[in-house]
């Protein structure tokens, strides 16, 4: 299916991580009425009153949120990374994690750039994340499993970059996304593990488009093709009547975080939320509510991103169930309060709890991280 380019999009107000929607205002009226006066926060470009329900998710998320934050910054190591191991996770991704933690404090709205609470935070953080970079522009770390690394510190930078126009962070910028660009399987349109590989990872393909279209809505000049590819990947890997149902690595092996990644993908390329295609996603998601009990954060922050994005009924259920969820189960105690633990399947023991925080906090600030891409009437 032909959809529009990226660069013909008339929206380009949109989100990032993915996208620097980035240009983080406040969760809530009393906080986007003082975001003009704070140095932690940056103004939206769109005024409260056409927020989509800008109360929504004040009462409870607002103070978890700050919560994570602050876990984050007791965690913090000096020379400004996450250890992704001494948290639980897989070792050799403190890049990944760093740049995780790092998206929850821009989604926030803090800058390294202006004073705040976690100036110096994001200022170590992106200090190091750029120390890290190979002279490819690679951040991989040379692990077998390195493209996620890429794809999530590249959205970092981007996010960062287009909240500052900091131009100590363009050149690393641009190096990382020529990496990501040249990774790309120039045949089917995804990405996998390893640069070029003829194998096809949604998961990892998902964040590199994110990275690429963040890189772009920041201001860097990106071609066309890369976009254009991506839609081969998104075709090879949907099944279902409309090819709205997406696979892990090819159509047969779908996935509820699949679905939810590919269709987040497709509405950053700009299919519109009325398209048969993005219907079937959607109506395949409202089968999957989030239970407490079967616990899978990556997909939880796939579902609330797109479903945000797409309003109606089902952004609507979702958002009443997940709500009560990330509440419940962060933690309030001890010394890892405010964070969430990485119990649960679908490798939430990998993640480790830097990742699982940050994909709860950003699931947290969605209300604010990003603009709607469509602003007709919600469609379900």
């Amino acid at each position: 299916m032909k959809t529009k380019s990226p660069l013909t999009l008339g929206f380009l107000l949109l989100t990032s991580l993915a996208l620097t929607g980035f240009y983080a205002f406040s969760s809530s009226l009393d906080r986007i009425a003082t975001s003009r006066k704070s140095p932690d926060k940056q103004c939206n470009l769109q005024e409260p009153e056409n927020l989509p329900n800008p109360q929504v998710g004040k009462d409870i998320t607002e103070h978890a949120v700050m919560q994570a934050l602050d876990w984050f910054s007791k965690n913090q190591e000096p020379d400004g990374l996450w250890s992704i191991q001494k948290h639980g996770g897989q070792r050799g991704h403190d890049n990944a994690a760093t740049a995780f933690a790092l998206l929850s404090y821009l989604g926030w709205g803090a800058k390294h750039t202006e004073p705040g609470k976690y100036q110096q935070n994001v200022k170590d953080a992106l200090k190091w994340l750029v120390e890290q970079q190979a002279k490819d522009g690679g951040f991989t770390n040379q692990k077998h499993n390195g493209m996620y690394d890429q794809g999530v510190v590249t959205l970092a930078l981007a996010e960062a970059y287009g909240a500052t126009k900091d131009k100590q962070l363009k050149e690393p910028l641009k190096l990382a996304v020529s990496f990501i660009i040249e990774a790309q399987n120039q045949n089917h349109g995804a990405w996998d593990y390893r640069p070029k590989s003829p194998r096809i990872d949604s998961s990892i393909s998902a964040w590199q488009l994110a990275a690429l279209y963040s890189a772009r809505t920041a201001g860097l000049e990106i071609p066309d093709r890369p976009f254009e590819l991506a839609e081969k990947w998104l075709d090879a890997v949907g099944a279902g009547r409309h090819r709205g149902i997406y696979g892990y690595d090819k159509r047969q092996y779908k996935t509820p975080a699949m679905v939810a990644a590919g269709l987040y993908s497709q509405q950053i390329l700009g299919v519109s939320p009325d398209h048969p295609r993005m219907q079937e996603s959607v109506k395949h998601l409202s089968q999957h509510m989030p239970t407490i009990r079967n616990r899978d954060f990556y997909y939880w922050y796939y579902a609330t991103l797109s479903l945000f994005q797409h309003q109606g009924p089902t952004w609507s259920e979702w958002n009443q169930e997940m709500k009560p969820i990330w509440s419940n189960l962060q933690e309030t105690d001890g010394p890892n309060a405010g964070s969430w633990a990485p119990r649960g399947g679908n490798h939430m023991g990998d993640m480790g709890r830097v990742i699982t925080t940050a994909l709860a906090t950003l699931s947290l600030e969605v209300y604010y991280r990003h603009l709607l891409i469509f602003q007709p009437k919600p469609i379900q």
